[in-house]
């Protein structure tokens, strides 16, 4: 079937070499217009659930809102874990689906349970609200500061929103930082007193004033009129003549007995960036739209907006951008063009030194011309350009030349025997057809079994086997039909690719030549009507086009041609066939070749022991593992803690100090971009963390210090704070969050689980392997305790609602209305509430009730006093869960694996309580789960492999043969490990995972070529199965050496993380993009190299270890014992004599088995006109 296809593709290679030029134009704008975008566009299995009850503790959350909740919602099918938190005001859940899991259905499913809660809930609580996680919640932040009014900052932020979401590409862009504006209406209780009006009265009456009135339409005979009442407020000078109280004939207004200004929301955070007020803008792009176009036309909208304002405000006004996920999309787009054109560059040095130009320009050809098809097929499917397809193409980038350089490199020893191009490329396309096939299929299915990745990471992973399916399905069509067609009429393909490209470069030519002599282009002559030009302009085109057409078609192209050359003749088909004329590199390992296979068993037993040896070493030491590269931050998160009940002013004022000093460091050696400070309250966020500064570094290559050299010195100027810890955590890539070492705690008893999270803490705070240990039990405070006598309250006519009234007074204040004002579209709150000075606890004593009996005070019918409070109430699929978090010291030969080891054996010698079960999550989870599927994936894939194999070659031996490369390649990721003193991770796995599918390639060339001259010269004698292994080693060397060094010296930069960059002219060392594929290029660049120098050997060994049992002289034949070669070429392509103790088991009898072989040769050959050019 394929020599049909091939034969097809060789007679009508017009059409084929059309085909090509299509699909690589096709791909490259396919390219253009393929949306390109961070994270893959994947449904997150995670549900947010809120509910919220005003005023109501943590305790009572628990009690009412999450249980009930939580009890509905528990035993939904597909739902893998509930984690659900208890606070003042409310309660949230977040709900975990199994990866994969119809994430549609769970929406409906929870909605449906949520909305049955809904009756066991607290009439008062609001309707719970449901929420989808999405992968991203913003490719975007812009953070705008200045040093202007707080109206005037949110007003150009609002035109900003407004413009950004105007944008047809953009999802969203939520403005954060900003504060709602208010009118506070200020009341003195004495001055109220004094004119008799009392707090519900005074709400009442302003509620009555600003009312929308509903006044109908009045009917007549002259026609129906709609009346109008206006009752609403307009503006503040509304609210400020609002009448409350009349007097005879004066009406004493809301403006006479208050304060009424227009402010904004009680401050809850502070933010601020580079040390100036900040808002943030964080802009969502839409699904599958470009993620690149998207940011830049972003920007292009943020600077045409400042543009419009006033200059005087415009200088005051900083834009910075944050979290920008297109900077990782450029990167990763560089590091795939760098490396293609890297591989290219590379391979084209190799096979030209080797081979020549012709084989070079093919081979080279395919690499853009898979990626080409890999764009086009990737477009056909609906997928984008995200991080991990691009991951994939840059992993694939090292594997689509194997299969050209096999073909070429047949088709070029072919055409050394005499054959003409297109019958060489011909039978080298056909006769390598199966081998790159089967090649091509064991390296899928190595990839295969990840499609199958669990969970969350595995919605990512699997995109990395589709897109090698693509690209390497792609390379396999280029190696058999693109690159043989094009080899086959090169000459041809050239001098008609010259004459094309003639025409529009005459044209271009004959543009610039007549704008530089006549000061003019064409559509100025059309425009202006130039009758003497005209004429002149067209006459020359014409024959500077005929021009172009005669250089290019007899002049470069022969020249071309010429360079580019006709292979010689070096031998006859009858001499390639005898391995005494190899000469050269290859007559040098045939001659050593030809000596250790005096004894295989020796050569294997040595193989086994090397790969012992270096199975020893690495075990000798625990090296631990790693989940991600360890690659330099970009981004470092500063959390400032401390203990006790401090107001937000003085959270502040504590963080300012830090901030500060990070400054302080910032203007001395600039390498900061940005500075971002974020001030909470200790009582709303219910723990130590009173604010965070989140530090984004310039770009690598402008620093001259590394990030771990910044943070110390940010360490040592933080240290010496007063009553504050400063920890700083560095944000890298991957899917890693939150600390190195994750401990998490379950069980129903509280004090139990309180107990063993102080003894834990206290543990591992004496290993100085690790740093920033903390837990995450709330930060303990006080909180007043308002309780009302309530026998003292209803003597007096006062209800729960009208104390909470007079409370809220001294708080947060009474909202009594809205209203909508004329400069803006937002409705504002009208809120009554005392003066600063009167918010505090002793005026609750002070405050009188305005009651039926008359004014009370409020002191007589409330008890105030002091208790613990408890912020946050944490559970996970129903019990009380705490965690313990630390990070790995640096500087320290350890790991997050080798401490969890350590922390677990004494776990397992100091048990925890029977009632607390404990468990390590976050980074070593992931890797836990990650590790035990890899090593499945594997099993699965050298099964697969094996019976891909199996069917190919139909021999349990040669089988197991090929797959000891597998092992092979194993241990040289070892080697690597053990030479570069670095930890198993996940991406070296995926190196050896890749290398499964890789080394097997040489081996099956190897002995397909071995079964196909043991075929045509029919072996029988030691000596003749010893001529067929040693011809099959020097045919397979060139080609096994020229994949094996093309990708080694492509890996050989990653490996040592060097980054070259084509683009800009530059080299890198060490640069962030780089570290991420140096375990990578490692793994593959050391177990290549292992693998095929141990195969060159260990396979020959293996095949004459079973040619000594199929031998005529069996394995303990009668010539075992004696010398089986007569002569071996030495490393110069001579002679080496060899005693011989049978002189008729040489020459003559050799001569005629290779004669015969010759004969089958062309009598298997199914292409008659396959024949030496003579």
């Amino acid at each position: 079937m394929m020599n049909v296809i091939i034969n097809a593709a060789l007679r009508y290679n017009r059409a084929v070499l059309l085909t090509l030029i299509l699909v690589l134009a096709a791909g490259g704008l396919t390219y253009v217009q393929l949306p390109k975008e961070a994270a893959p566009d994947i449904k997150l299995p995670y549900f947010y659930i809120s509910a919220s009850l005003k005023g109501i503790s943590p305790e009572d959350s628990l009690d009412q809102l999450l249980e009930p909740i939580e009890n509905e919602i528990e035993g939904l099918e597909g739902l893998k874990s509930i984690n659900s938190t208890a606070y003042q005001g409310g309660a949230n859940l977040t709900l975990e689906f199994e990866a994969g899991w119809d994430i549609d259905q769970a929406k409906d499913d929870v909605q449906e349970k949520l909305d049955a809660a809904k009756q066991n809930l607290p009439s008062e609580a609001d309707d719970p609200k449901l929420i989808e996680i999405t992968i991203s919640e913003a490719n975007l932040v812009l953070n705008i500061s200045g040093d202007l009014p707080e109206r005037e900052l949110n007003r150009i932020a609002d035109e900003i929103k407004d413009a950004v979401e105007n944008i047809d590409t953009v999802l969203e862009a939520e403005l954060t930082g900003n504060r709602d504006e208010v009118v506070e209406v200020i009341i003195d209780l004495q001055t109220l007193d004094s004119y008799d009006i009392n707090i519900n009265s005074l709400l009442q009456i302003i509620n009555s004033q600003n009312t929308l009135v509903n006044a109908g339409t009045l009917e007549g005979t002259s026609g129906s009129f709609p009346v109008k009442l206006p009752g609403t407020f307009e503006n503040i000078q509304d609210v400020l003549s609002t009448p409350i109280l009349i007097e005879g004939s004066a009406a004493i207004t809301l403006g006479e007995i208050a304060q009424i200004r227009r402010t904004f929301d009680d401050a809850e955070s502070f933010a601020r960036i580079n040390g100036a007020p900040t808002l943030s803008l964080a802009v969502s792009k839409r699904s599958g739209e470009n993620l690149i176009q998207t940011v830049d036309r972003v920007k292009a909208v943020v600077d045409e907006q400042l543009a419009n304002v006033d200059p005087r405000i415009r200088d005051r006004i900083t834009v910075t951008y944050s979290y920008d996920e297109s900077t990782d999309v450029r990167q990763l787009l560089g590091d795939l063009i760098n490396n293609t054109l890297f591989a290219i560059l590379l391979v084209m040095i190799v096979v030209l030194g080797i081979l020549g130009l012709r084989s070079a320009f093919l081979v080279a050809v395919a690499i853009p011309g898979s990626f080409m098809i890999g764009f086009l097929v990737l477009n056909l499917f609906g997928m984008s350009l995200n991080i991990v397809v691009l991951f994939s193409l840059i992993l694939a980038s090292g594997m689509l030349v194997d299969g050209a350089v096999v073909v070429t490199e047949y088709a070029d020893r072919r055409m050394s025997e005499g054959y003409s191009p297109r019958d060489a490329y011909g039978k080298a396309a056909k006769q390598m057809s199966w081998p790159i096939i089967a090649s091509t299929a064991t390296t899928l299915a190595a990839f295969g079994p990840m499609i199958f990745f669990p969970g969350l990471i595995g919605e990512f992973m699997k995109y990395l086997p589709i897109t090698l399916f693509i690209t390497l399905s792609a390379s396999l069509f280029m190696a058999l039909l693109f690159v043989p067609t094009l080899g086959a009429n090169l000459n041809r393909f050239l001098l008609t690719m010259l004459t094309i490209v003639s025409v529009p470069f005459g044209v271009i030519a004959h543009s610039v030549f007549f704008k530089l002599i006549f000061g003019s282009d064409f559509p100025t002559l059309i425009e202006t009507q130039n009758q003497v030009l005209l004429p002149v302009y067209f006459v020359s085109a014409l024959g500077l086009v005929i021009a172009s057409i005669w250089l290019f078609s007899f002049v470069i192209a022969p020249l071309l041609v010429r360079i580019i050359g006709k292979p010689k003749v070096l031998t006859t088909p009858e001499e390639a066939l005898d391995v005494r004329t190899v000469g050269g590199a290859s007559g040098a390992y045939v001659g050593l070749l030809g000596r250790l296979l005096k004894a295989p068993i020796f050569v294997m037993l040595l193989t086994v022991a090397v790969l012992a040896s270096l199975a020893m070493l690495y075990f000798s030491k625990d090296r631990g593992s790693e989940f991600f590269p360890d690659v330099e931050a970009q981004i470092a998160n500063l959390s400032i803690h401390t203990r006790g009940d401090f107001s937000l002013e003085e959270n502040n004022a504590f963080v300012s100090e830090v901030e500060r000093r990070i400054l302080e460091v910032q203007e001395r050696n600039g390498e900061f971009y940005s500075a971002q400070v974020d001030v909470n309250s200790t009582s709303t966020n219910g723990s130590d963390t009173i604010g965070t500064i989140s530090l984004v570094f310039t770009d690598w290559f402008l620093r001259e210090r590394r990030v771990p050299e910044i943070l110390a010195e940010l360490r040592q100027v933080t240290s010496n704070l007063p009553g504050i810890q400063v920890e700083i955590e560095t944000i890298a890539g991957g899917p890693p969050t939150g600390k190195d070492l994750q401990l998490e705690l379950n069980g129903r008893n509280g004090a139990a689980l309180d107990r063993e999270i102080d003894r834990l803490v206290a543990y591992m705070k004496t290993l100085p392997e690790l740093t920033d240990v903390e837990d995450s039990r709330p930060a303990p405070g006080m909180e007043i305790v308002i309780k009302v006598d309530r026998e003292a309250a209803a003597r007096v006519g006062a209800d729960y609602n009208l104390i909470g009234s007079y409370v809220r007074l001294i708080t947060t204040g009474i909202d009594i209305t809205t209203y909508r004002p004329e400069d803006t579209d937002n409705e504002l709150e009208i809120r009554l509430r005392l003066p600063n000075e009167d918010r505090h606890r002793s005026q609750l004593e002070r405050i009188r009730v305005d009651t039926a009996a008359g004014p009370v005070p409020l002191s007589s019918l409330i008890d105030i006093t002091y208790q613990p409070r408890t912020s946050i109430i944490s559970q996970k699929d129903g019990e009380r869960s705490l965690n313990i978090q630390a990070n790995i010291a640096e500087n320290l030969k350890t790991n997050a694996t080798l401490m969890t080891g350590q922390i677990t054996e004494w776990l397992n010698q100091n048990p925890v309580d029977s009632s607390v079960s404990w468990k390590f999550v976050g980074q070593q989870q992931d890797q836990a789960e990650a590790n035990a599927f890899l090593s499945q994936a594997m099993a699965a894939a050298v099964f697969i492999m094996f019976l891909i194999l199996l069917v190919q070659f139909n021999s349990f031996y040669q089988t197991v043969l090929i797959l000891t490369a597998v092992i092979m390649s194993v241990f040289g990721v070892f080697l690597g490990l053990i030479v570069t003193d670095k930890p198993f991770g996940v991406f070296t796995f995926i190196g050896v995972v890749s290398l499964a599918g890789i080394v097997v390639n040489n081996n099956i060339v190897l002995i397909d070529t071995y079964n196909t001259l043991r075929r045509q010269l029919e072996p029988k004698s030691r000596e003749q199965y010893l001529n067929v292994i040693l011809l099959t080693a020097a045919q397979r060397l060139r080609p096994v050496m020229i994949t094996t060094v093309t990708t080694i010296l492509g890996l050989l930069p990653m490996s040592l993380g060097i980054g070259v960059d084509f683009t800009n002219f530059t080299i890198s060392v060490d640069a962030p993009s780089a570290q991420w594929w140096t375990g990578l290029a490692q793994a593959i660049a050391f177990g290549l190299t292992v693998a095929t120098m141990l195969t060159l050997f260990f396979t020959p060994s293996a095949l004459m270890l079973r040619a000594l049992f199929e031998s005529e002289e069996g394995f303990f034949g009668r010539n075992a014992q004696k010398s089986v070669v007569t002569s071996l070429p030495t490393s110069g392509g001579g002679d080496v004599a060899v005693d011989s103790a049978d002189p008729e088991a040489s020459g003559g009898e050799v001569a005629d088995d290779e004669s015969q072989g010759l004969a089958s040769t062309q009598a298997l050959d199914d292409d008659p006109s396959a024949t030496p050019a003579q």
